[in-house]
């Protein structure tokens, strides 16, 4: 108890606000505390004067601490993988990342962080970020000292989501809701409420006399699309963003661009537009990634001069799921004839891949989940629908944690960079966006689970096939399918059988390397009953490799 502290232990609230002003806790570690322990601190607010009601449920808190030593880095050496967290910040302290730690090297698990917002303005004047949005990201960038320069002294990266493609109506641009008009946080008026705004160039309209008929995305009236072509101003303006981030003193590490592809009016300005941005991030921090997020073929944006690399939904993520669990990504829909079909599974990764360039193929970012998609965990219970027209608890019953560790294997073996949804290693489940931004279960998480992402993180990191090796397909029927990950020294091989009933399988392994006579190592084995790490292992007779798999297994040798 002594070890907790307020600042005055009073806040108040004005008259008409929704947010009251600022109440600093502070927590001094005493030695009764162990590292690897999670303490609860019990928080009560009470109304002492005025007419303000609260409920229970608004009054009471619960602050969950957790303990950890300093291991002092993230750098697991240079053939590492590297490890991505994309993250939600409504209510989750970046530094919390610093919990997850190999089991063996005591190395931190995560290499870069992807922070997700709406509507980040810095104020030139004071150098203060605004986020109309989302408050907790506005002050982990103004505490950035706090926040984000001690995960990047231990080597970690952090990178921003940017959407370069629209604005909100309500950002100060637009102001089609007057949030800026009826306040004084800003002195010129946004282009819906006047034509003859600054801003009013930065828009096109389908008639110039209607404020409402501004060009949106996809018909989504929140989402005001810029017209670069016809504002120089905005151009430049956008560009200024982009360097400012990873410029000191906020240094951010890269971009994660949201919806690439629909920057501009046309393809040919979209690509003028990420050559110049590429210019100008690259010239200002030479390190700093620029990922897209972009769905289809992307090989024009990939010949070295626009982006690193894109989010490898076309070869990874949609194959995976309907191989693996027969939904489609968001959950709208189930095919049962999809599901465990290998011919479908290996021409979608083969279609996939001629979008890519070689070097794009072995550095996408192969997601399970993401903020946009359901969880992958939800899609192994086969039910379609979305948060709006079911009840919550539907994303949770039924689920398979059998086929999510299959998932795993073929993410943590397959040719690109892991890319872990905040959660998906704790077993979270949900719906389509946006019930698939759930918070982390905090003293809730599934602890056999993370164990187990650990030990694929651990065999991806140990095997560099897996991270530069040549693939091949050694074996596809129905349900069951195998690949090699080889160089000319190290053969890995992998086997998913995602089907109900038992398989006994012959397969030919000799075109991967492996000597027609010799043994192989089982370095991975996961069934309906969990996973082991025990060593097996299998003979190769004849070039040939015979195993008998159980139903929604997976394995890996070595």
């Amino acid at each position: 108890e002594t070890a907790v502290g307020f600042s005055s232990g009073k806040f108040s609230l004005a008259a008409g606000s929704q947010q009251s002003g600022e109440l600093t806790l502070d927590y001094a570690l005493t030695t009764e505390q162990t590292v690897g322990t999670t303490y609860v601190i019990p928080v009560r607010a009470e109304v002492v004067s005025g007419e303000l009601k609260m409920k229970s449920e608004d009054a009471e808190y619960l602050i969950f601490l957790n303990v950890v030593e300093n291991p002092g880095d993230c750098d697991k050496g240079e053939d590492a993988v590297k490890v991505f967290c994309v993250m939600e910040t409504n209510d989750v302290n970046p530094l919390n990342l610093l919990a997850f730690t190999l089991k063996d090297s005591g190395k931190y698990l995560f290499d870069a962080i992807v922070l997700f917002s709406d509507n980040i303005i810095l104020d030139e004047t004071t150098g203060t970020v605004h986020a109309l949005v989302n408050d907790n990201i506005k002050y982990i960038l103004n505490n950035r000292e706090k926040y984000l320069t001690p995960l990047q002294e231990r080597g970690m990266k952090v990178i921003l989501d940017g959407v370069f493609y629209c604005c909100g109506s309500w950002h100060r641009f637009m102001d089609k809701e007057g949030i800026y008009a009826n306040g004084d946080t800003c002195s010129m008026k946004g282009a819906y409420q006047d034509s003859n705004s600054p801003y009013r160039e930065y828009f096109q309209y389908k008639n110039p006399q209607d404020a409402n008929s501004y060009e949106n995305w996809w018909g989504y009236e929140a989402y005001a699309k810029f017209n670069y072509e016809n504002s120089r101003k905005l151009y430049e303006y956008i560009l200024s963003v982009a360097v400012k981030w990873v410029s000191k003193p906020f240094c951010a590490d890269g971009w994660r661009v949201d919806v690439a592809a629909s920057v501009g009016n046309n393809r040919e300005w979209n690509h003028h537009f990420w050559q110049d941005f590429r210019k100008a991030v690259k010239a200002a921090n030479p390190e700093a990634l620029i990922i897209a997020e972009h769905y289809g073929p992307a090989k024009s944006w990939l010949m070295g001069g626009e982006w690193d690399s894109v989010m490898n939904c076309e070869a990874f993520m949609e194959p995976v799921s309907w191989f693996l669990t027969g939904m489609e990504r968001h959950a709208n829909q189930y095919r049962r004839e999809w599901l465990g079909n290998s011919d479908i599974f290996w021409t979608s990764v083969e279609t996939g891949n001629m979008g890519f360039t070689n070097q794009c193929a072995v550095t996408a970012m192969n997601e399970l989940s993401n903020h946009d998609n359901a969880r992958f965990l939800t899609r192994t219970n086969h039910t379609v629908g979305r948060i709006e027209n079911m009840p919550a608890q539907k994303a949770e019953l039924g689920v398979s944690k059998a086929v999510l560790r299959e998932a795993v294997i073929m993410q943590m073996t397959w040719p690109g960079s892991p890319v872990i949804y905040y959660g998906d290693e704790a077993g979270v489940c949900g719906f389509t966006d946006p019930d698939s931004r759930r918070t982390y279960p905090w003293g809730h998480e599934d602890k056999e689970l993370i164990d187990f992402y650990r030990a694929m993180i651990r065999i991806h990191k140990q095997n560099p096939e897996l991270k530069t090796g040549s693939m091949l397909v050694l074996y596809a029927q129905p349900y069951v399918t195998a690949y090699a990950r080889f160089t000319q020294k190290e053969q890995t091989i992998v086997i998913i059988n995602c089907g109900e009933s038992i398989k006994d399988i012959s397969m030919p392994v000799w075109q991967a390397g492996i000597p027609v006579e010799t043994t192989m190592e089982r370095i991975m084995v996961t069934t309906r009953d969990g996973y082991n790490t025990e060593s097996a292992e299998l003979p190769v007779h004849r070039g040939k490799l015979k195993v008998s798999l159980l139903p929604q297994s997976g394995i890996v040798l070595k």
